[in-house]
């Protein structure tokens, strides 16, 4: 069975990334209920008292059938949670599941499109993610790797994603990644690292 870990990227207005941490075997939809009340808290919502309810967005990708590497069952079915979970907080939630390098990169730029300043924005995957050459890499359910570069055909940077939060100028925005403890990826890309 895989076991999912969660890393949560946290930040508000000015700060760039105030958080970037591990959070152990602890189930998304938990980690919601606890993060999200805070974002209710006025000085998080709006700097002003008469500030209408800012808008709730999120971004929700879950990987597990692999074409190539080892298959995420839980995956899918985390990442279904966490959209109801979201949904039920009033977010409006743009899905993505099993997809592809061009479907991730298609709902990442959806979310950009959507995403309003002061939003309260979050980002939410679950799949492989891969280290190489000092760069983070989402791994998409399609991709091939036969050898270490292909990554960076077939990876979507971590920092592109962080990126599309950062632009938008959220109230409060959150980049989660919940990863499978293997990295399955073949003996020819050995020189990738799972993040964990």
């Amino acid at each position: 069975m895989n076991r999912m870990r969660h890393s949560a990227s946290a930040w508000r207005p000015g700060d760039g990334f105030a958080m970037f941490r591990s959070v152990r075997f602890i189930p998304a939809a938990l980690f919601l209920v606890l993060a999200i009340p805070l974002l209710a808290t006025p000085a998080v919502l709006s700097h002003s008292a008469a500030a209408a309810e800012p808008q709730r967005l999120a971004l929700v990708v879950g990987n597990g059938r692999y074409v190539q590497v080892e298959p995420i069952p839980a995956a899918v079915a985390a990442a279904k949670r966490m959209a109801a979970a979201l949904k039920a907080l009033d977010f409006d939630v743009i899905e993505v599941t099993e997809a592809s390098n061009g479907r991730i990169s298609a709902g990442l730029q959806i979310f950009a499109d959507r995403v309003q300043p002061g939003a309260i924005a979050m980002i939410y995957y679950a799949g492989h993610v891969v280290r190489f050459d000092g760069r983070t890499f989402l791994l998409p359910a399609t991709a091939k790797l036969t050898q270490a570069f292909d990554i960076l055909r077939e990876g979507i940077v971590l920092g592109a994603v962080r990126g599309v939060l950062d632009r938008a100028k959220p109230s409060f925005g959150m980049l989660v990644l919940d990863t499978s403890r293997e990295s399955g990826v073949s003996a020819a890309a050995a020189a990738l690292t799972p993040v964990l």
